[in-house]
């Protein structure tokens, strides 16, 4: 069986545009398959890199690799926008987490002690000079924690920037779906909507929530979409910093962009493929960000939007081997897909060139709590 390519990358969100890009700098032959790569989640996400905030209660396993990822961003962004010569909008300004009333600010002294414990960077902000540090905030706050290391990316200009690498580096695009995959020992076959088929060495499957819609001779990891209102608002700069918010136990985001767009959210639904944009959520979360920010008031609401976040059955990431030596599979992001990116192409192309990786026990060892419990 003659190979069309030595690496099919099946699907083009972060983790898959990564994955390409980096195969083809390792010297492998790539062709990608999505019908419209750099769309889906990756389109939808606010882009924060926010390893201290998304430390949360029981996944402490999931400090290090976040971490790590963490710390892959500052050399990641140089690279690419070296190659391209574009802007992703990495920006290391930080983030603030505050809250509204007085059981925001225990739920959030409570979680900085968590996050502290496992050695993230938080300090206190003195209220009485926090319209120095964010003037936008709403001056009757009741606790503010700033989080040093936790950055954010624009990820349609990283979507963007990976598409004119993979142009660059010669990355075959078939922007049809992949349907199936088989493997044989000569190599595997994907066959695409519209029934044509594509022959190559090996393959990634990196199709996020919508993993299980690929026909394959074995099961592949159960993954799960798990939806999220999204909105885009516009107007002159209004934050220094991304911030984090509790009101009344409800958590909202906003990230601003130098642009002067703010993206926020989210929402967290298990509501399988509904991509309904729901008024109602798109009250609360509008609603609860102009109770601790008052200027959003100000702003135009330019887009609504709803992402799916692709979960395991842990909410870990899934790296393995689904067909040994053939068909790798990376999916289960969730919540930290853009974060990821980067730390999974690196392992992934490690894998496939049979080399031992650093990264490897860091992604084992996000599921240990789960598989020894």
């Amino acid at each position: 069986m003659s190979s069309d390519s030595d690496l099919l990358v099946l699907g083009g969100g972060a983790i898959g545009l990564t994955v390409a890009w980096r195969a083809s700098l390792s010297g492998l032959t790539v062709t990608l398959i999505d019908p419209t790569p750099g769309s889906g989640a990756m389109w939808a996400a606010a882009g924060m890199l926010a390893s201290a905030a998304e430390s949360h209660f029981g996944e402490e396993h999931h400090v290090a690799l976040l971490s790590a990822a963490s710390d892959r961003w500052i050399s990641f962004s140089r690279e690419l926008e070296g190659d391209t010569g574009l802007n992703i909008g990495y920006e290391q300004n930080g983030t603030l987490l505050v809250g509204l009333d007085r059981g925001d600010r225990l739920e959030i002294e409570r979680s900085v002690e968590f996050q502290r414990s496992l050695g993230h960077n938080v300090a206190d902000v003195d209220l009485e000079n926090l319209s120095e540090v964010e003037p936008a905030l709403l001056s009757t706050i009741s606790v503010a924690k700033q989080l040093h290391n936790d950055h954010h990316v624009d990820p349609r200009a990283l979507g963007r920037a990976l598409l004119a690498a993979l142009e660059l580096n010669n990355v075959s695009l078939r922007t049809s779906p992949a349907d199936s995959l088989t493997q044989s020992a000569l190599g595997v076959e994907v066959t695409l909507g519209d029934g044509s088929v594509i022959r190559g060495d090996k393959a990634v499957v990196t199709m996020g929530a919508h993993t299980n819609f690929l026909e394959t001779a074995n099961p592949l990891p159960q993954i799960r979409p798990v939806k999220g209102h999204i909105l885009r608002l516009q107007g002159p700069v209004l934050l220094k910093h991304t911030i984090r918010g509790l009101v009344h136990g409800r958590s909202v985001y906003l990230v601003q962009r130098k642009t002067g767009e703010i993206v926020l959210g989210a929402t967290v639904e298990e509501k399988g493929f509904d991509r309904t944009v729901r008024a109602g959520e798109v009250f609360r979360l509008l609603d609860d960000a102009r109770r601790i920010i008052p200027g959003v008031d100000e702003l135009e609401l330019v887009e609504t939007s709803v992402g799916l976040r692709p979960g395991s059955h842990d909410n870990a990431p899934v790296v393995e081997w689904a067909e040994e030596g053939r068909v790798l599979v990376a999916t289960g992001h969730y919540r930290n897909g853009i974060l990821l990116a980067p730390l999974t192409a690196d392992l992934v192309v490690d894998m496939l060139q049979d080399r031992p990786s650093i990264h490897q026990e860091l992604f084992v060892s996000a599921h240990s709590h789960h598989r020894s419990s």
